[in-house]
């Protein structure tokens, strides 16, 4: 493969992880979003996140699928794996300037999915914490109520029991 070709994969690439970028942030926004509409209890943000959350998710994916194939190509004409293959490296071979671009990118790019780990993670703990407290809700209704549940024995006749019966009670 000719040095023209390299050139134009890495270009490829570089426009690649500038879109890649590009969208990690969309979807970071979108995240912050989604955590501003649970923190605030706007029901209409979160409505209109959940479409944006998949569309963004699915182009993220998309977009590393192709970085993945087209690092996997850029690979096989260093006689490596595209696993292999890093910024730094492919920096070192190309002419110095075309070099210094795609390290910039991909520099940029680690920040920005950085940032989307965290907000990800931000998300998690919101998620689990609002879990949490439901629970908690629930557990108490269920055990907050004066009245006694009825039990029985095996012989069908109603035992002496003290232990109280909860707020939320499907006996009739």
């Amino acid at each position: 493969m000719n040095r023209s070709s390299i050139r134009t994969m890495i270009h490829k690439l570089c426009e690649l992880l500038s879109r890649q970028s590009l969208e990690m942030e969309n979807l970071r926004k979108t995240l912050i979003s989604e955590r501003k509409g649970l923190i605030n209890f706007r029901g209409e943000d979160l409505e209109k996140v959940h479409l944006r959350l998949e569309e963004a998710a699915a182009q993220c994916l998309t977009l590393e699928k192709e970085r993945k194939e087209l690092l996997d190509d850029i690979a096989k004409v260093f006689g490596k794996k595209g696993t292999q293959i890093t910024a730094s490296l492919l920096s070192k071979a190309l002419e110095p300037e075309l070099g210094k671009q795609l390290s910039q990118i991909a520099d940029r790019t680690k920040k920005t999915a950085s940032d989307l780990q965290v907000e990800i993670r931000v998300g998690t703990e919101l998620l689990c914490w609002s879990a949490r407290c439901h629970e908690g809700v629930i557990r108490e209704l269920a055990a907050s109520s004066s009245g006694e549940v009825p039990t029985y024995g095996k012989n069908g006749q109603k035992e002496q029991n003290k232990r109280r019966s909860g707020f939320i009670d499907a006996r009739f």
